[in-house]
């Protein structure tokens, strides 16, 4: 197969339009895998008229990843406003208290 378009992509920029589309590829592949969402690579040539018998063509690459799940944790505030994973203590020895400012915890 003799082809215009796969000797364009790869001799553009001595060949790193080809290598960054590939590295990006193997990442969506790798979290599409993981995450089961889809992504997307692509790659769009803009060719312009550079005089009046030459062309200009601009290459850009990008890549959309699946969106990773965020998961949720359980934390305590602290007299401080901080957060902790740590019960207080009155907690472990007395059960549930309730937080000033009228957050009930329970």
């Amino acid at each position: 197969m003799n082809s215009s378009f796969l000797m364009a992509l790869g001799r553009h920029d001595g060949g790193s339009l080809v290598e960054n589309a590939d590295e990006m590829l193997r990442e969506v592949v790798r979290d599409v895998t993981r995450y089961g969402k889809s992504g997307k690579v692509v790659v769009t040539l803009t060719v312009e008229p550079n005089g009046e018998s030459a062309l200009k063509v601009k290459a850009d690459v990008k890549a959309t990843l699946p969106k990773r799940p965020q998961g949720e944790a359980f934390y305590w505030p602290t007299e401080d406003h901080d957060l902790t994973r740590t019960p207080p203590k009155d907690e472990l020895e007395f059960g549930p208290r309730s937080i000033p400012g009228g957050m009930a915890k329970a």
